[in-house]
């Protein structure tokens, strides 16, 4: 099976700072969730009316724990928002460019892409689309014991954005559901109860966060926590390099251990790699007779070195 993946998420996840939210490559769509007061509530699981829906908002919440450069632990959780209208459908280009990115078949299964610089390369030509990015408002963020009011950002160029670093007096909560309300503006009002779910945090315990591991073999890797029944596990090269990139891409049951094997680590490049465990979760909502995407993640990744 392959995916087609566009620059942006080649840089996200070759070349990811650890304190800026990972991207993953693939997630499991089935873990949806949607508002549920009356005016948000068609079924999470109904593709036909997600599809029919124009998609004008985005959601997210991610959770990520990593190692600072000092192998401290660190926890962070940051809340992102959008909404926009569509102006002018764009229009494709001539394709070529890109790496098709190998991805697993099936539980507790692997898949490797290796790739050169130079496959980035091409395509070019079509037209993007353009939108104009919409206020809904005070935006409403809360737990089961704390609220926010955000209200929309604009960075004077065009772009409405909501976002919040938690912490503090709106600390992170794992294995909970968050609320939205938004007043309305150019976006209409909507109430969206336990929108977005955020799993359980997972704590990896091999390789142990506290140094950075060696490729030696096969890669046993150990965890405890998360509550989705399926994780997401990355093994890449952190700087994108001329030649030899690669990426390991499992998908593994939530059962605590799982070995990538040694005929996969051993086309890692020697050269510092980022390992990422984690959970995404999506789902959507209908706000004002329009779609509204949803995201989160509970994620733990470290750093360590190829063979």
């Amino acid at each position: 099976m392959h995916r087609r993946l566009l620059l942006l998420f080649l840089l996200l996840a070759a070349c990811a700072d650890p304190s800026e939210p990972p991207g993953f490559s693939e997630g499991d769509d089935d873990d949806t969730v949607a508002g549920d007061d009356d005016d948000s509530t068609p079924p999470a699981d109904d593709d036909d009316l997600a599809d029919a829906l124009e998609i004008a908002g985005s959601l997210g919440l991610w959770c990520w724990a990593y190692p600072d450069d000092d192998w401290v632990a660190v926890t962070r959780c940051r809340f992102d928002a959008s909404f926009r209208a569509l102006l002018e459908e764009g229009t494709p280009g001539a394709g070529g460019g890109g790496v098709s990115m190998n991805t697993p078949d099936g539980v507790d299964d692997c898949a490797i892409t290796v790739w050169d610089a130079a496959d980035l390369e091409g395509g070019g030509g079509g037209t993007p689309a353009h939108y104009d990015d919409l206020s809904a408002g005070s935006l409403t963020l809360a737990a089961s014991d704390w609220s926010v009011d955000l209200e929309p950002e604009d960075d004077g160029a065009g772009s409405v954005t909501y976002s919040l670093e938690l912490g503090g007096g709106s600390p992170p909560r794992f294995d909970a559901a968050y609320s939205l309300a938004a007043a309305g503006e150019q976006f209409p009002a909507f109430t969206a109860a336990d929108a977005i779910w955020v799993p359980q945090a997972l704590l990896l315990q091999e390789p142990a966060p506290t140094a950075a591991f060696a490729i030696d073999g096969s890669l046993e890797i150990a965890w405890t926590g998360g509550s989705e029944e399926t994780l997401w596990l990355e093994l890449h090269n952190e700087t994108t390099l001329t030649t030899g990139n690669a990426q390991i891409t499992c998908s593994v049951a939530n059962d605590g251990a799982f070995e990538i094997p040694a005929e996969l680590t051993a086309q890692l490049p020697p050269d510092a790699l980022r390992l990422v465990l984690g959970q995404p979760v999506s789902g959507w909502f209908e706000a004002g007779g329009y779609r509204v995407d949803v995201g989160s993640t509970a994620t733990v990744e470290t750093r360590g070195h190829g063979g």
